[in-house]
């Protein structure tokens, strides 16, 4: 699934500061994460859905934990992230990013 988050790549960083940069893919990926649900309610029904998000809960789980598991493919981006795939999405990600607790979390 494609993400629009805006983000530029200037020499392999980021060209806005990291913390704005992260809390827009923060936006960004609760987006499209609310899109896949919709998605797969609408396609494959709540069981699917649940074992898919199960399934992604865990990949972020292990990323967070882990940041270095993930994959690069240059041939898909010259942006300093990793990939990591869940049945046909990808999360894409960060691995040096340090990121807060969102809002929504405290």
């Amino acid at each position: 699934m494609k993400s629009s988050t805006g983000l530029t790549p200037s020499s392999k960083r980021w060209s806005a500061p990291l913390e704005r940069e992260a809390v827009r893919s923060r936006r960004q990926a609760e987006r499209d994460l609310d899109q896949i649900k919709r998605f797969l309610i609408k396609k494959a029904g709540p069981t699917v859905t649940r074992k898919v998000f199960q399934e992604i809960r865990g990949a972020m789980k292990l990323l967070g934990n882990e940041p270095g598991a993930g994959h690069v493919r240059e041939d898909l981006t010259s942006r300093p992230v990793k990939l990591w795939p869940v049945y046909s999405y990808l999360i894409v990600y960060d691995p040096e990013a340090k990121l807060t607790p969102s809002p929504s979390a405290s």
